[in-house]
């Protein structure tokens, strides 16, 4: 679900704008821990979650240079549920991980998203756009590799610290980026505004981590 709403929000609305949403993961990521596995937040990281939603708010509300044209954007609610369904997986593959090592694990989780996703394309019809790929597999094999490592790196992550440090390093580094893409691929502006709503949010995203 979070991979097929995640491809569709970035494709109906700006990545700079949609991709900043991913930041409420770490602030459902230690509600998640608390209530899954046991980690429970601390008065700093409670004080993060707080900035992260405001300057996320901000962010949806200024984007885009024009008063409330964020929220109006469907591809901002389309990430704010990837970020919670993110926050759960994450949890869940802490909880995956005492009983299966890290490749196995990851294999297992890759076959099944495989295999609902194809499900999906047969339940609809759409088999045949899998032919689409052929022109582009050298980009498609970069992104699978890339993928696997990314994945891999989490998973040995989430084993040693918290889930929401996890994600709070991870969208610290996503926030400055997915402004600097969508101006440099896509030529989307790179407001005041779009960048103090940022700040913010990387200053609670920091918090989380501290």
């Amino acid at each position: 679900m979070a991979a097929v709403l995640f491809v569709r929000a970035v494709k109906v609305s700006p990545l700079s704008l949609v991709i900043p949403m991913l930041s409420f993961t770490p602030v459902f990521a230690v509600g998640s821990g608390a209530l899954l596995i046991g980690e429970w937040p601390t008065g700093s990281q409670l004080l993060g979650i707080g900035l992260v939603s405001l300057g996320a708010t901000w962010l949806a509300l200024a984007g885009g240079g024009s008063r409330g044209r964020g929220l109006r954007e469907p591809g901002v609610w389309l990430m704010t549920l990837v970020a919670l369904l993110w926050s759960c997986t994450i949890a869940l593959d802490k909880l995956a991980l005492r009983h299966a090592d890290v490749p196995a694990h990851a294999l297992g989780q890759a076959l099944l998203i495989g295999t609902g996703l194809l499900l999906l394309l047969a339940v609809r019809g759409e088999l045949r756009t899998l032919r689409a790929i052929r022109p582009h597999m050298t980009t498609y094999a970069g992104a699978v590799v890339l993928q696997c490592v990314a994945t891999a790196l989490q998973l040995a992550a989430v084993t040693t610290i918290f889930v929401g440090v996890v994600e709070g390093l991870k969208r610290s580094i996503g926030l400055a980026l997915a402004l600097l893409n969508g101006w440099w691929w896509f030529g989307e502006p790179l407001t005041p505004a779009k960048l103090c709503a940022t700040a913010v949010m990387a200053v609670g995203v920091l918090l989380l981590v501290v």
